[in-house]
């Protein structure tokens, strides 16, 4: 949201876009927390959506192939409790509700010194983390300004959409 109006963007055009900016431990200006998990983590979506030849429901499994993605060895298959109306919707389903479980595999939160480059849908690269050095998405970010700090950033943020494939 900015100002009064909503905004969207594609999640896609967001997930390819380059980093605009890089994390270092050095940035930080408070306290951090990275998580990494593995429970929750599907390869697959399970719909249901009305079929109008055969004039029934259909149940269909949705695999959504990501290349090199770290996700997805332990086969399981997210179920949607949501009705769709053909398959086209419910591969686009599918597809939404595996980018946002898949994509809080890795999270975490920050805060540094003030950027203006930080702001929702923003890619982000930390570097100096070890094992969690990867492309992050901008979940949330809270701008402010205080006397002890100065100009502060806290953000919140999770993998980008392709979950865990490293550019």
């Amino acid at each position: 949201m900015r100002g009064t109006k909503l905004i969207w963007h594609d999640q896609d055009s967001l997930d390819k876009s380059e980093p605009v900016i890089t994390i270092t431990r050095n940035m930080l200006a408070g306290s951090y927390t990275l998580r990494s998990k593995s429970e929750r983590i599907y390869r697959a979506a399970r719909v249901t959506y009305w079929n109008a030849k055969l004039k029934k429901d259909v149940t269909r499994t949705i695999t959504i192939a990501q290349p090199g993605a770290t996700w997805g060895g332990s086969g399981d298959v997210l179920t949607l409790v949501e009705r769709c109306e053909n398959l086209a919707q419910a591969k686009q389903k599918a597809k939404a509700a595996l980018r946002r479980t898949n994509g809080r595999q890795i999270e975490g939160a920050f805060t540094v010194f003030g950027s203006r480059l930080l702001v929702s849908g923003a890619n982000l690269k930390t570097d100096g983390w070890g094992k969690l050095d990867n492309t992050y998405q901008v979940v949330k970010s809270v701008h402010r300004v205080d006397r002890r700090g100065g100009y502060i950033t806290t953000v919140d943020f999770g993998l980008n959409g392709t979950y865990g494939a490293k550019p």
